[in-house]
Formats: C-alpha cells, structure tokens, sequence
C-alpha cells in the first residue's frame, strides 16, 4: 500500500479513484510509469491547453455510448483535456435542404457542455455520408455543397463551445485524396465564415507508412485550406518488435520534414495525432495490458519532443466490446465495464506532466535509452528514462555535486516496473536503474547525468 499512498498525496484524486488504484494493485495488474514527486504540483487544465500540448482521448457519447458524466469525470481524474467525438451528417439532414438538431447531436452536446464546464476542450469530426445525396463519400458537387452546409450548421451551434474540428474519419480507407482535397476546398471557408476562431484539421489519414497517400493530398494545394494536419499513424499490426513508440515517433518526424514540409514551402505543418493506440487482445498482434501501460507513458513523452506535434488522442477511452480475440474491442483505457485497465493509470500520470511542462532537451545517452528532461512551471525539473527494448537494465548515475535528492525514494512493488535505487543513505550519489517502464524523478534544480552503464 505504500505506492497507492504516494500517489495519493501526488496526484490528490478522488475517493472513487483512490479506490480504483487500490483495486489494481491489489489484482496485481496495475503497470505505470512511476513518478517519485518532490515538488510537482499538477497543472490546471486550462493552463495545459494553453500551453499547446494536448492530451486526448476517442469517445463515443454521439452513440449513446456510457454515462456521460460519469464517463468525463473518470477522463478529468486522469488529467485528459480533450475528447474527440462525432457529429452525423446522416442524421443532421433527414429531410433535403433542412437541417435540424438529431438526437445524435443532443448525446455529444450534453457531453461539450458538462466537459467545457470541467476545462475539458472537445474536438468533433465532422463525417459519413447522407443517403438523400447518393450515401458513401460525398464526392459530386451537390454531395460537396450539402456537406458543407452541414459543416456549417454544426459550427454555428457549437460557435463558442467547441474550437476543434476534423473534416471525415480516415477517407484514405476508402477514397483518392482528389476528392478529399474538393471537400475539404468547400468545408474550410464555409465553417471559418461562421467562425473564424476555430481550428481546422485535414487528413485524418489512418496507418503508419501512408507516405504516397499524404503526399498525394498535400499536391492537392490543401496547406491553404486547413490549420493542421491529422493522421492515426497505427503500428501495433507490424507486431512488437517493430510496432513501439520509438517507431512511431520516428515516422511522424519523417513525415513532417520530407512530406509536410515540403508541400508546404519549408514552412512547419502543425501535426495532430488525433488517433493512437494498442489493442489489449489476446491475438498474435495483441499487446499485454502492461506493456500498452508503458508503450502509452513513452508515446506521450516521446511525441512531446516534437514541437509541431500540438496533440495527441488515444484510442479509446472504452472498451468496444468484450471479445478478448478482437482488436477493436481492447483499445480502451478502460474495459467494457468500465473499470480501468493499467493504461488508465499510467495516463493519469503522464498526461499531466506532457500537457504542462516545457520539453527542455534529449539527454545524449544509448541508443536503447531514452532520457527527456522536463522545466515545470515552478522552475523545478523533471527527468524521464526508460530502455527502448532488451533484456538488460541500464543504470544512470547523477552527478553527487549537483544532485540534491536526498528526499529520494527506494520505490518497489511492481514486479515489471522501474524503479529507483538510493545507494547511501543521504543519498549522496543517487542511482536509478531502468527498463522498459518509463521511470520518472523530480528535483527542485537540473539533474546532472554523470553516466549511463548497463548492468551485466
């Protein structure tokens, strides 16, 4: 119970949370990157958001999906500041010409207004075809002009509430970036007319390695015609030694310096993840609990140090189902039933850390070690590890000139986790031993790295 205790005091949850953290570490379950808190205060969701980094996650409430406040307080607890939903055209225009408020849209409504109310931003998709103009992808003119108005008619009623939006889910499944490009020539002037405030994404491009496709679109003269670009760059199919966060990280930097760029004159496109994440089924291509745990925590502290990356949204916040033998069903950082997986947890840390401190540098070490050193808002300093794949564990070693940290910690009882070693008792050269759980240390000054070895 000494964990749960720490991260009680740090992170100040509610009881019904705290009750949660006991359940998992009682079954055992619960894998997280460990955060040894000196002197970390957790942002408000406000200033996150205006700091440019948000954290995110996929909901359902435009199906009627969940208990609405119930499921936005349990994103607030673990310090998500966006949910990205839908809005059905379909069910927008039921009648040609007349547009109307659908039942549909009452769902995500009550769930802008009680999630705007907690500081929470929502970001909608504005997607899927309406049967009164053929069905499918709106792709003739008068298909385009309707879903425009459409486009329209959700922004007005949101002008306000809502600052981001995202034009179709993933069209490359199914349609050429020629006729996504014409869409998306009539949607932005007809929503930015109603409200030139909000944000703007294109793309919502779906898989890693869709280069041709992307730079096929950004020929298309698009870069006028969005405020960002959206993609769900998926790489849990390429299985796991391939398909980890480190992979990703590199295909987004790729894609924004000799795609994105390039279209662009050299300018910076800013980069909106708006779906990621990996399936906790029992497929060859599933990935343990645990380990989604700390591929979540590395993902988020890794994109963090691309500067044109402005969010990310992980995919999804709730189980799809219960069939352990289907990937879409295990997305969830909580189950079906809503009880929360490991990831939820490791959420709850992470996100509050990436969404309010500055990213400061990429501490030189191995290439299997990733070590990011964090600026809080209180001028205090933040230092993120872990190894990127292996068997063996790698020590780092501080300064004992420089590192005042003699508040630290032996932290144990996650058989899987990091975890930090004080090799004296005042703690005069302090030691920290990771692996492939991020482990997180806090001083009140910059920490020193004297070296990184690997222990044999």
């Amino acid at each position: 119970m000494p964990l749960v205790n720490s991260l009680s005091r740090a992170l100040q949850p509610s009881h019904m949370m705290s009750m949660l953290l006991q359940r998992f570490v009682s079954s055992r379950q619960m894998l997280l990157a460990v955060i040894v808190c000196l002197t970390w205060v957790a942002p408000s969701f406000a200033e996150a958001i205006d700091n440019g980094f948000i954290v995110g996650v996929g909901s359902h409430f435009g199906q009627g999906k969940g208990n609405v406040k119930q499921t936005i307080d349990l994103m607030q607890q673990a310090n998500i500041i966006s949910f990205r939903d839908e809005i059905f055209w379909q069910q927008i225009e039921t009648v040609k010409g007349q547009l109307k408020v659908s039942d549909n849209m009452k769902s995500v409504e009550n769930a802008v207004d009680i999630a705007v109310s907690k500081g929470i931003q929502p970001l909608i998709i504005l997607d899927y075809g309406n049967k009164l103009y053929g069905g499918g992808l709106p792709v003739t003119d008068e298909a385009r002009e309707g879903f425009a108005r459409y486009s329209a008619f959700v922004v007005n009623h949101f002008k306000g509430r809502v600052k981001y939006y995202e034009v179709w889910n993933e069209w490359n499944s199914k349609g050429s970036p020629q006729d996504y490009a014409q869409l998306l020539k009539k949607v932005y002037p007809a929503v930015k007319k109603v409200d030139p405030s909000i944000v703007v994404l294109a793309g919502a491009v779906e898989g890693a390695g869709k280069y041709d496709y992307i730079e096929s679109l950004m020929q298309q003269d698009i870069v006028n015609f969005m405020d960002g670009f959206s993609i769900h760059p998926y790489v849990f199919w390429k299985g796991q030694k391939v398909g980890t966060p480190e992979y990703l990280v590199n295909w987004v930097q790729k894609l924004e310096e000799t795609v994105l760029q390039k279209a662009s004159g050299g300018k910076t496109v800013p980069i909106y993840i708006t779906e990621i994440g990996w399936p906790s089924d029992v497929t060859e291509l599933g990935v343990q609990q645990e380990r989604v745990a700390d591929y979540l925590a590395r993902v988020l502290l890794s994109l963090r140090t691309l500067p044109y990356v402005k969010g990310v949204w992980w995919y999804n916040f709730i189980n799809d189902g219960d069939n352990a033998k289907k990937h879409d069903d295990n997305f969830g950082l909580l189950d079906s039933h809503r009880q929360p997986k490991p990831a939820y947890a490791s959420m709850q840390q992470v996100a509050a850390l990436v969404s309010k401190a500055q990213f400061v540098q990429k501490v030189p070490t191995s290439k299997d070690v990733w070590m990011l050193r964090f600026r809080n808002i209180d001028g205090s300093e933040t230092l993120a590890s872990w190894r990127t794949s292996g068997e063996e564990r790698w020590q780092v070693h501080f300064d004992s000139d420089d590192a005042k940290i003699d508040a630290v910690q032996r932290v144990k009882g996650m058989a899987a986790a990091g975890h930090i070693e004080d090799d004296s008792e005042k703690a005069k050269s302090p030691v920290m031993t990771i692996n492939e759980s991020p482990v997180v240390v806090q001083a009140k000054k910059t920490l020193a790295v004297k070296s990184t070895v690997k222990v044999q």
